[in-house]
């Protein structure tokens, strides 16, 4: 029986830790065809580029990237223009390194440089470039310069491939610019950061003090970052920085690294603990990753790591980790996808949260897929990997609420028997294949807001080669006893007394036209509603219609407060995969598909419906 099954799901929300050649011609097509790394070695080498406004973000489209030898004026080819985010480069030598330009748009696109990128030896490989949305619309387009970049420990020393990066040095970018200074912006992205193999983002990387000069109209940013740690051996220093307008520029510069052994503890006994890989699909653009519209509307997904790693029961430090993913079932190696880097060596991402928690920054994911993922966890000197764990990026839908119908007048004898309906916009959703279960809740105020009836519940689709509702229950004292089987409160005779025998009598559900019902007798059920009156007990009262009273209705999980917005989702969609840890013990991933998104409510994409007792 699966883990959540049995228990509560854990909530983590972290949206808010987001904020993530030759001259050939250029390919017509859009890209969206399955492309998958070649391995084989090869000088030459095709790449599909992906350009986004972020992270992973939404697709950029309709502006023209460049592309140099690094560090000359000589372009390859006369210009690329990007269509649905995507452009195709073929014939590339694997033995040179390249500079790509996005070409600004003004009130539009800001201008983004990608300098000294190298391909990898292989005859198939992806590039993501970042090209944010242009931020003070009053200042120019063009990318920042990097015109300096030093280490050492005393003495400062240019950077270049010959470069060793130890322990305790420090590295100093000097930025120019004529549209702003590269800093940091109440709105806007991080101003400058180092990354060691992957580009940094607002969750990773190693973060420096800042001194901004202006001599006519050139800002000089200076940024000195102090160096904790860093990993051991030959690898690539980023530095990524934004000016003031979004502008961005990217550098790659390969060096080699020269980690501490005095912190550098042996980390092959350690665990991972609480893992989990969570795939979050929304049915609305968040500017973060994105897919195809849907409907006419571009959707989104988050794809979260997170997981405890210990030592005989106590948190363990590390520098950072590595995330691989693969498509389950094919038979390609893992993939590096994403790196968090630390400044330090740290038991959690972010402190009081007791946890590492991480991004997979590829913007490549497609749905229906299922993907395995492994962490590599590390220090200066050691590394310990993971479980390999699996989730999928599910389909998105959306739902309404069909009755009562909106502004509705009733009598009281019609209100005693009504039924409370939505309606899933994709039936999918229902199939096993799809999802396991879906979560979800009835929740009626009376026109002050005062809630008088609320239940929550897990819908399973098949439990042991049935339907089962899991639903919160009050005891005789409106105790909160937590989720019980209704099958289980059927055979012991308890909802007898309510003409209940089956869950069709409590809740419906129509796969063929994706009506869900919440019938008369479920609001009649007392210890249903679980509407809290205090920390450990519910109201555990049937809902009684009052003459002349208006009431508010929606469907939704309305968290563990009945009032406030801030814990509430919208219905949602939960395929839920397993895996053995390292302590033996079985574990969860969640893929999960919401109705609605944060923004826009987290309730029915039409709630909440309005009747009144009209007599």
């Amino acid at each position: 029986m699966k883990t959540l099954w049995k228990t509560a799901c854990t909530a983590v929300c972290l949206c808010a830790l987001i904020i993530s050649m030759t001259g050939c011609a250029q390919s017509s097509d859009s890209g969206d065809e399955p492309f998958f790394p070649d391995e084989t070695p090869a000088e030459f080498s095709t790449i599909r580029i992906q350009v986004t406004d972020s992270i992973g973000g939404t697709v950029v489209s309709g502006t023209t990237l460049n592309v140099y030898k690094s560090g000359t004026t000589e372009q390859i080819g006369s210009g690329y223009t990007v269509t649905n985010g995507k452009v195709m480069l073929y014939d590339i030598a694997t033995d040179q390194r390249y500079d790509f330009e996005l070409i600004g748009e003004k009130e539009k696109w800001a201008g983004s440089r990608l300098e000294n990128w190298k391909p990898l030896s292989i005859a198939k490989q992806n590039l993501s470039l970042i090209q944010p949305v242009h931020g003070t619309i009053t200042r120019g387009i063009t990318p920042p310069k990097i015109t300096s970049a030093q280490s050492g420990n005393g003495t400062l020393r240019d950077i270049d491939e010959s470069t060793v990066i130890s322990t305790s040095d420090k590295v100093r970018i000097v930025f120019e610019s004529a549209v702003g200074a590269v800093e940091e912006t109440a709105s806007g992205p991080f101003g400058a950061k180092l990354g060691i193999g992957k580009a940094p983002n607002q969750m990773s990387g190693i973060s420096g003090s800042c001194a901004v000069s202006k001599s006519g109209s050139e800002f000089t940013s200076t940024y000195t970052f102090n160096l904790e740690e860093v990993p051991d051996g030959k690898d690539t220093l980023i530095v990524v920085g934004y000016d003031i307008a979004n502008n961005r520029i990217e550098k790659h510069i390969p060096v080699t690294f020269s980690g501490s052994a005095a912190s550098a503890s042996d980390l092959s006994t350690c665990k991972f603990e609480d893992l989990a890989v969570i795939a979050k699909r929304l049915p609305y653009s968040e500017n973060l990753y994105s897919l195809k519209p849907v409907g006419g509307r571009r959707s989104s997904y988050r794809m979260l790591v997170r997981f405890e790693f210990t030592k005989f029961g106590s948190h363990k430090k590390i520098l950072g980790f590595d995330l691989y993913r693969r498509e389950k079932g094919r038979p390609q190696d893992f993939l590096f996808v994403s790196r968090t880097l630390y400044d330090d060596l740290k038991t959690e991402t972010y402190s009081g949260q007791g946890f590492h928690v991480g991004i997979d920054g590829d913007s490549l994911l497609e749905e229906n897929k299922e993907y395995e993922y492994k962490i590599r966890a590390f220090n200066a000197k050691s590394e310990k990997y993971s479980p390999v764990i699996t989730t999928k990026l599910l389909e998105s839908f959306t739902y309404e609420l069909t009755s009562p119908a909106n502004n509705v007048l009733v009598t009281s004898a019609n209100a005693a028997n009504f039924t409370y309906k939505c309606k899933i916009s994709n039936t999918n959703m229902f199939g096993s294949a799809q999802s396991d279960y879906m979560r979800l809740g009835l929740l009626i105020n009376d026109f002050r807001g005062i809630p008088r009836f609320g239940a929550k519940l897990f819908y399973v689709f098949d439990y042991g080669g049935r339907p089962e509702i899991l639903i919160e229950v009050c005891n005789a004292a409106g105790t909160l006893v937590g989720r019980r089987k209704v099958s289980d409160l059927i055979t012991a005779g308890i909802l007898r007394r309510y003409g209940v025998s089956s869950l069709d009598d409590l809740v419906k559900v129509d796969k063929r036209t994706g009506i869900i019902e919440f019938t008369e007798k479920f609001v009649r059920i007392p210890f249903f509603n679980v509407i809290p009156i205090d920390a450990t007990h519910g109201l555990n009262e049937p809902l009684a219609y009052e003459k002349g009273t208006s009431y508010q209705w929606d469907i939704q999980d309305w968290g563990s407060d009945d009032v406030s917005l801030d814990d509430d989702t919208a219905l949602y969609f939960v395929k839920e995969y397993t895996y053995t840890g390292d302590d033996g013990n079985e574990g969860s991933c969640f893929a999960r598909s919401y109705g609605n998104n944060d923004a826009t409510g987290a309730n029915a994409i039409n709630g909440r419906f309005t009747f009144t007792i009209a007599d």
